[in-house]
Order: C-alpha cells, then structure tokens, then sequence
C-alpha cells in the first residue's frame, strides 16, 4: 500500500489534476470564441461538443476517486476536486496567497450549490444546480438501460416537487428533462460556468508563477534542455510526476487567456426561480 501524501505532494497532486481537468473541459476544441458588443464569449461547436463539456463537468463535481487508487491523500476522503482545492488554499505550500482561488472556488460551489425551481416549461422542479448538471452528464453518457439511478433521482426530484409519478412515466420523462436542463438551462449557463473554471486555472497560474520561476532551470540532458528542482519534501513517485506536469503546465500557460464575462451571462435563467436560505 502507497504511504500517505505529505501536503506539499498532496497540493501538486490536487492542483495539477484539477488543472488537467479543466484543460479538457475549457479549450478552443470545444468552445468557438466570439465577442458580443465587445465581450468575448464561448459558444459550443457542436452539440456534441455540448455533451462532451456536461460529461467532463460531470466528472470534475463528482466524488473523485483517490480513495479508490493507490494515490493515498492526507484529506482521503471522497469529495470532488473543488473540497480537495478548498483544503489546499487554507494551507498552501508553493506560497503564501491563495486568496483569489479560494474566492473562486467558494463563489462557484455557492452558484452550483444554490437551489433552483424550474417554471414554466417542466413541471416546476427544485433542485441544486449541481444535481440536475450531473443528471444531464449521466443522461448525455449513458444509454437508457443505464439510466436506472438517474430514473429514481428523477422520480424524488419530482415527489418533492409535488408530482409523484411511476416508473414508467418517469422514464419517458427523462428525455423532456434532458431536453430542457441541458439544451435550455445548461446552455444557458455555460458561459458563466467557463468563466469560473477558467478563473480557477487562471489563479493556479498566477499562484505559481513564483515556484515555477525557483525551479525551472537549464539542463544538458539527451531528453530536454530544461528540468525542475522538484523540492526535497516531494518523494511519492505519483506526486513528483504531478509535480513536473503541473509546472510544464505553468510553462505553456492557459488554453485561454483570462477574461471578464458580460454580467448579463452572469445572471440566472429566465425560468428560474433561486430559493433564499
């Protein structure tokens, strides 16, 4: 069995996989950049490029699986990457101020965590903004047979929104929710949800910047001209390689440069109603 991670091996862990992750959802493959009255703004190629981001997006808010793996965490509990990047900005190791990702990461959980009824068009649901995401992953993911789970979450979301419904009906049900959680709301939000994965990296970036700069140095090796001194405290292999990963990813910087979104995507679907706590 791998031994526990020390926190500075857990910190490049967390934050090169939370990197990786958002690479592979916030990228010019998946988004066209365009500009609105001088606001840039990112629309989907395709919509299989649409269910490509909830699918990813789905993985990013889900428990994650180092409990699972030989990669042994001080925090191993399952919790999605946003718990384990909330943990690494109350002690950070590669400096002194995480501030503006902690901020980050705090405002995104509260906007995925609010709770929303959908009127109008669906039978009026309430439900957190990050369970109807990963609804909508799981449904644009699997095949109907598949489905089982989502069908008995779905059947509770609309008991507790006062429409008791059977097995059947519910999953001929699916696809009408499908249709408008991910093609109406999802859509909808998908600007602002870029912005915030986008503002996380972005902050990683700014944050080492300075570790990068001590630990980035010329070498004579047949394999690069480069290396990093990876510091002493890392010696679990698993975390020296996130180590190296994450500063070649300081290196080559984001997919897209850091930008401020038009309040006017910032703000809630026209059929939604946010419940006050």
């Amino acid at each position: 069995m791998a031994a526990v991670m020390n926190h500075i091996e857990y910190e490049s862990t967390i934050l090169n996989t939370a990197w990786g992750m958002i690479d592979g959802m916030v990228n010019h493959e998946i988004f066209d950049k365009q500009e609105l009255c001088g606001t840039p703004i990112f629309v989907f190629k395709s919509d299989s490029h649409a269910k490509m981001f909830v699918n990813l997006l789905t993985d990013f808010l889900s428990p994650d699986k180092f409990a699972q793996s030989n990669i042994k965490t001080p925090n191993g509990d399952n919790k999605p990457i946003l718990d384990h990047l909330k943990k690494v900005c109350q002690s950070p190791r590669f400096g002194s101020d995480l501030s503006d990702l902690n901020k980050t990461v705090s405002e995104f959980q509260s906007w995925l965590e609010a709770k929303i009824t959908s009127i109008g068009v669906y039978p009026d649901i309430e439900v957190e903004r990050y369970r109807y995401i990963k609804m909508c992953g799981n449904i644009a993911k699997h095949n109907p047979a598949r489905l089982d789970h989502d069908i008995r979450s779905f059947r509770k979301l609309l008991k507790n929104s006062g429409h008791c419904v059977g097995w059947d009906e519910a999953y001929f049900g699916l696809e009408q929710f499908f249709d408008w959680f991910f093609n109406d709301m999802f859509k909808f939000h998908s600007n602002h949800i870029a912005e915030f994965l986008n503002n996380i990296r972005w902050y990683m970036f700014l944050y080492l910047r300075d570790e990068y700069t001590r630990s980035w140095h010329r070498t004579n090796e047949y394999y690069g001209d480069y290396g990093y001194h990876i510091p002493e405290a890392i010696n679990d292999s698993v975390a020296r390689t996130m180590y190296w990963d994450l500063m070649n990813r300081v290196r080559t910087r984001s997919y897209i440069p850091h930008y401020i979104l038009d309040e006017e995507y910032r703000k809630p679907h026209p059929s939604e109603n946010i419940a006050t706590r």
